[in-house]
């Protein structure tokens, strides 16, 4: 993936209990999540959200073809994405996402991650930018997880959708 695309613009990053955040409000969100009772994962795992590919003729740029050394199509690389955070939780994947100035890219990644997550069972979508969103899921977080636990008491019945 393109290291230009995983900078955090004016952001400084900081290593805490051996982990590289790469801006001081990832960190800060990460405690208050270790905080309020939850083990975060951070960046654990990474979603294709589009497979790239060879073309089979060339593209040109500027009037040149794109082609690798070798005479080939460069590959169209894929579009990956790696939420900040995964809490799981009683069979749940809770992700947040925390952005502070999102580039120009997020819009069209963020439609492409929800529309693959609404295919799996128990997984939610969290995007936050302040402290105070930030508590608001984790308040949300342990509502949905205690509907779950309530539900599977009483025979699986639940307004929670998934």
């Amino acid at each position: 993936m393109d290291s230009e695309n995983r900078k955090v613009i004016n952001a400084t990053q900081v290593i805490y209990n051996g982990i590289k955040f790469r801006s001081k409000s990832e960190l800060r969100m990460y405690q208050t999540i270790l905080n309020a009772g939850f083990t975060p994962d951070f960046e654990s795992q990474s979603f294709i959200l589009w497979d790239g590919c060879y073309l089979q003729k060339p593209y040109y740029y500027e009037g040149s073809p794109v082609v690798t050394k070798k005479g080939h199509t460069k590959k169209l690389q894929d579009w990956v994405y790696t939420p900040d955070f995964i809490i799981t939780l009683g069979g749940c994947s809770f992700i947040i996402e925390v952005k502070g100035n999102p580039n120009d890219l997020w819009p069209y990644k963020r439609k492409l991650f929800l529309k693959l997550i609404d295919t799996m069972k128990d997984t939610y979508f969290f995007e936050v930018r302040t402290m105070k969103g930030l508590k608001k899921t984790l308040s949300t977080i342990k509502s949905i997880y205690d509907e779950k636990v309530a539900s599977s008491k009483n025979g699986g019945t639940s307004s929670v959708s998934s």
